[in-house]
């Protein structure tokens, strides 16, 4: 008999606006919710556990390992992975519990996501054309990539658009926050590619950024967006130049002191 149950898992860390939207969402479709947490010092804690998440304390490494641990310490194989900024919705009319294929493990189901961004949902840029894969069964995958990046992998299984269900995201409280995390995460991102010996080109630092800009606010419509599509696109653009120049800087800087 097929056990028709998921475990949603999510990661935290001070989410407490964010975690009871979160674990709402993933109530009526998860007979458990397993939030790890790497020691918040807010109400996080408190709230997951009032509304009936299983709460666990993890120091955090990565987003891979924590999310692995999250996997490994669920009671069901099939997981729904989100973050604390997201939610997940289902189309009134798809009766996700019933009408999943539970038999078929080698099968991981990719959904869209919807990025909210400075008062509105983003329908152009990039952002729009969002999407991971969030539902897997834990015995046939698991999450790989980097300190930053992380995501399912997805060799030996067979990714299905799930179409019905999709994400929606609040990546950002307010652009500060926005350029806090661009800091924090090229700064992740561009220690990994030094100690994976990746050398700086010149044209990194001058083709990618000026590449990602076209391709985000002329390609993909950023500039339907207005201001907002500008600032995205710019904000975008300054990720990819601020990585490869804190990479320079460990080559030609950190290298010499």
């Amino acid at each position: 008999m097929e056990n028709k149950s998921f475990s949603g898992i999510i990661i935290t860390y001070n989410e407490e606006d964010r975690i009871s939207q979160c674990i709402n969402s993933l109530n009526p479709f998860c007979s458990e919710i397993l939030v790890v947490d790497s020691f918040s010092t807010d109400k996080t804690i408190e709230l997951a556990k009032k509304l009936g998440a299983k709460v666990i304390q993890n120091e955090f490494n990565s987003h891979v390992k924590q999310k692995n641990f999250a996997i490994e310490n669920a009671k069901n194989d099939w997981i729904i992975s989100i973050d604390a900024d997201e939610l997940i919705q289902v189309q009134k009319d798809y009766d996700l519990i019933n009408k999943f294929n539970y038999h078929d493990e080698h099968k991981i189901y990719k959904l869209k996501r919807k990025n909210f961004y400075l008062g509105i949902w983003i329908e152009a840029t990039s952002w729009k054309r969002d999407s991971s894969v969030r539902i897997f069964n834990r015995k046939k995958t698991n999450f790989v990539g980097s300190w930053v990046h992380d995501e399912i992998d997805e060799n030996n299984c067979d990714v299905i658009k799930l179409n019905e269900v999709f994400i929606l995201h609040w990546p950002y409280r307010d652009l500060s926050h926005h350029l806090n995390k661009i800091n924090k995460y090229t700064d992740h991102l561009s220690f990994e590619m030094y100690h994976k010996n990746k050398k700086f080109k010149i044209y990194n630092l001058i083709l990618n950024p000026l590449f990602k800009f076209f391709k985000d606010y002329f390609l993909y419509g950023g500039w339907k967006l207005g201001v907002r599509g500008l600032i995205l696109s710019i904000n975008s653009t300054f990720y990819v130049f601020h990585k490869y120049s804190k990479l320079w800087e460990k080559w030609e800087v950190d290298e010499k002191k």
